[in-house]
């Protein structure tokens, strides 16, 4: 399913960028799985946003997997 930008979310532009400290020891596919959990609940994180001839859209469940950046060993002065 599709539907068009309304004008306000066309204006709006922004990405979202969490961090995320853990504190103990988990598998590359513990945390892949974890974050392929949170984007099957949220409608907003399996989305794309498609241009066309005639706008903006939305698409539902089309978005590809949430990337994954991890560094490993990194100071508290690194992660500030």
């Amino acid at each position: 399913m599709k539907r068009k930008l309304s004008n306000i979310e066309r204006i709006l532009d922004g990405n979202v960028m969490c961090r995320v400290s853990l504190d103990s020891s988990l598998s590359l596919d513990q945390i892949r799985s974890a974050l392929s959990r949170v984007q099957r609940r949220h409608p907003a994180l399996r989305a794309l946003i498609r241009a066309e001839s005639d706008g903006l859209y939305y698409e539902d469940d089309c978005a590809p997997q949430i990337p994954l950046h991890i560094v490993s060993g990194a100071s508290e002065d690194d992660r500030r």
